[in-house]
């Protein structure tokens, strides 16, 4: 993962304190997290891509990916 800060977590933990929040406003995308370790700070990311995909399913064709053309 990207930012020093994410690095500085430990991979995993084993503390249930793990607070998130997801927010989707018709096209827009608001994730935040209080994390305690990488692996749910990944976590989140996967689950905003994954419904970024679902609403926004990716074209047989890369030219007309509605992502691309966001």
């Amino acid at each position: 993962m990207g930012s020093d800060d994410v690095k500085a977590l430990p991979k995993k933990s084993d503390s249930n304190d793990f607070k998130y929040f997801l927010d989707v406003y018709v096209d827009d995308y608001l994730a935040m997290a209080i994390a305690t370790s990488q692996e749910q700070i990944e976590h989140v990311a996967n689950a905003v891509m994954t419904g970024v995909h679902d609403v926004f399913p990716a074209d047989k064709n890369d030219e007309n990916d509605p992502l691309s053309l966001k």
